[in-house]
């Protein structure tokens, strides 16, 4: 039994201009990422360390194969890393 859960989350924007839902690019990454995740390609980790970064979690992962996209989410107010 999976232990995904029921529904998709969306994520706010992670870029550090402003958000463009309009974008062909950005359309067209939407539609990637909703593809990886209906196609059960997407890996969450949970329990990083405070000082773990995006470029850092890829390097780590690499030895695995490509990865297509890798973020650290954080809480936004504490900073603090979940996932």
């Amino acid at each position: 039994r999976s232990r995904s859960p029921a529904t998709r989350r969306t994520f706010r924007c992670e870029s550090r201009g402003p958000c463009s839902d309009g974008t062909p690019s950005v359309r067209h990454a939407r539609k990637r990422r909703e593809k990886a995740i209906g196609e059960g390609r997407v890996v969450y980790v949970r329990n990083l360390s405070s000082d773990m970064s995006s470029r850092e979690l890829k390097r780590r992962f690499e030895v695995f194969g490509e990865i297509v996209e890798c973020q650290v989410l954080t809480r936004s107010k504490r900073g603090e890393k979940y996932g």
